[in-house]
């Protein structure tokens, strides 16, 4: 019923399967949990971690809600909440329509598969664009610890110490990822984010400033972005 709801799809890498009193039950070692961008559906980042060196993850995919996006002129779109600006900045509402309710699906979302898992700390969230946003926003207010959080090309809502962060996941790993001359973020929203998120939680936020004039993450970000998931979920 959740995933029906959240509209996430499922890519497992080698579920365990066990027999209990002539059953067989399929659970989950590990969780990767990815949200997608404005537009786009969990669909498009399938397979994007294939390369990761580990075995028996599960790597879901949720997709957005389909809204009116104001930066669009209103059109309907996937979009996990609304945007004003563009190239999204500074300017962007701390409290975006749609936002709250995002939030509250991945939180569900998360919750359900700790539970399949059995223990958070082997779940990571991670997102690109606005999935990126999202993936701040509702890890660092999810109730139980996560083994890590991933940003690329994201950003936070709240200004310094106002983003939010509950006692769960202040000290959660968190990889921060965002291009210099992002042609969709502004830099200035992805630096202050990096620099706040750090002043805010410390030095477990880790800040990469890539040198690209593209939104979408190069080679040497997604391969950056492998070995954080490795090394958080070993």
């Amino acid at each position: 019923m959740l995933r029906s709801l959240v509209g996430s799809e499922m890519c497992i890498r080698d579920r365990y399967q066990r027999r209990v009193r002539g059953t067989v039950q399929i659970y989950m070692a590990r969780a990767i949990v990815w949200i997608h961008g404005l537009g786009d559906t969990g669909a498009g980042w399938r397979g994007a971690f294939s390369s990761l060196p580990l075995s028996n993850v599960s790597f879901i995919h949720p997709d957005a809600p389909v809204a009116p996006v104001s930066v669009n002129g209103g059109a309907r779109m996937t979009s996990w909440f609304d945007l004003k600006t563009f190239p999204v900045s500074l300017e962007e509402p701390p409290s975006p329509a749609g936002l709250e309710e995002s939030v509250a699906s991945i939180h569900a979302l998360l919750a359900q598969t700790c539970t399949e898992v059995g223990d958070s700390r082997k779940v990571l969230l991670g997102g690109f664009s606005q999935g990126g946003a999202m993936s701040l926003a509702a890890g660092l207010t999810f109730d139980q610890p996560l083994a890590g959080i991933v940003s690329i090309s994201g950003w936070t809502h709240e200004r310094a110490e106002r983003i939010p962060c509950g006692d769960a996941n202040k000290n959660t790993p968190i990889m921060f990822s965002c291009g210099r001359n992002d042609p969709v973020i502004d830099f200035a929203l992805a630096e202050k984010s990096g620099a706040e998120l750090q002043q805010r939680l410390g030095d477990h936020v880790g800040v990469n400033h890539e040198d690209r004039n593209m939104h979408q993450p190069t080679g040497q970000e997604m391969q950056a972005v492998l070995e954080f998931m490795a090394q958080h979920l070993s």
